[in-house]
């Protein structure tokens, strides 16, 4: 006989498991939703994507897509953070597609849609007069993306192409697990880096809104000079050796561009205060934007040549505020396209717009 014996479903708890199992879901659930409620009260997230190279293929996908009827943004953060797409696109009656890649030279991009021929709709360019010159760098972002979306552009059926517009979509839905702020962040994270964690809100249409009453506006305007300086200690004149060759070069690709029927325009977006005097001191609005405008086949348009482009305060010297955004996306609209009266209350509705040749 075995000297023990047991049977330990007879001292297994026979009673309230079920009740024990509910309590302890609907516990967990009552504390993610409190905890959720509390983020949204206190601010502590924003709800909002990251960008890829697959989201930025989707988009790309799409403006070959929309033929003469789509508005395709191009340039880096400035036109990300200053065009209300929904807005225009409200104003336009034509669907946007933001292309602009923070931080990257938009040229290769640029070459990439004239050479396009169902890209035949209307193209708004967010450039600097160094933004003119073509980049040699093929490790940039804006490289990778082409490259990722020519890998992919030829088989609309293949799987990374079908998984980058569920993506797209399904971020519509889901925030961003890095402007999340859990429990431990509240807990440890000093109160200033709590406070502006999560000031960009990069949407899933590729636009960014940028809340600067999350952030020291005047430590971030201090870094930005810094950076916009870089290791010189003041701004100096900088020489273009060929400028004009480089806007024969852009004139080439807007030429295939309009000979099928598309438009472009091109937007020097503000910048203001210290970052505008580096601007302007490095390569003189005189010199060189204005030969730029001399010279080019397609539309111009400074932010220095239109008061109601250049009364805009921003926070950091280089970028708009949320706040702005609207009003800007309006007073650019008014000098790109036929809008007339319509548009005057940014809540009115109106006879789409249409682009002035």
């Amino acid at each position: 006989m075995p000297i023990s014996i047991s049977n330990s479903s007879t001292r297994r708890p026979t009673q309230f498991w079920l009740r024990t199992w509910v309590f302890v879901c609907a516990l967990s659930g009552f504390s993610f939703i409190g905890w959720e409620f509390f983020n949204v009260a206190n601010s502590l997230w924003r709800t909002g994507t990251n960008d890829s190279e697959r989201l930025w293929a989707e988009k790309r996908i799409e403006a070959s897509q929309l033929g003469t009827a789509g508005i395709v943004l191009i340039g880096a953060s400035r036109i990300q953070l200053g065009i209300d797409t929904l807005l225009l696109q409200k104003m336009t009656g034509q669907k946007v597609i933001q292309l602009a890649i923070d931080g990257n030279p938009y040229i290769s991009v640029l070459e990439d849609l004239a050479t396009d021929e169902s890209i035949l709709g209307t193209i708004i360019v967010s450039t600097t007069v160094n933004g003119l010159l073509n980049s040699q760098n093929q490790k940039n972002r804006a490289s990778q993306y082409l490259n990722y979306y020519h890998s992919i552009s030829t088989h609309l059926f293949r799987f990374d192409t079908v998984e980058a517009k569920l993506t797209a979509i399904l971020r519509r839905y889901f925030r961003s697990r890095s402007n999340f702020v859990t429990p431990y962040k509240w807990a440890l994270w000093p109160k200033d880096r709590l406070a502006q964690a999560g000031y960009l809100k990069f949407n899933s249409d590729r636009s960014v809104e940028a809340n600067y009453s999350l952030v020291d506006v005047g430590k971030m305007y201090s870094d930005r000079v810094k950076r916009h300086l870089g290791e010189e200690s003041e701004a100096v004149y900088r020489s273009i050796p060929k400028f004009e060759d480089n806007i024969k070069h852009v004139n080439t690709l807007l030429t295939k561009i309009m000979s099928r029927g598309g438009r472009v325009v091109f937007v020097r977006f503000p910048t203001d205060k210290q970052i505008w005097e580096i601007d302007d001191t490095r390569y003189p609005k005189k010199l060189y934007w204005d030969k730029f405008a001399q010279l080019s086949i397609a539309r111009t348009v400074h932010f220095g040549d239109y008061p109601s482009l250049s009364g805009f305060n921003l926070p950091d010297g280089s970028h708009l505020d949320q706040s702005d955004k609207k009003e800007f996306t309006r007073e650019l609209s008014n000098i790109l396209f036929n809008c007339g009266k319509n548009y005057l209350s940014i809540d009115e509705d109106g006879t789409p717009c249409d682009l002035i040749r």
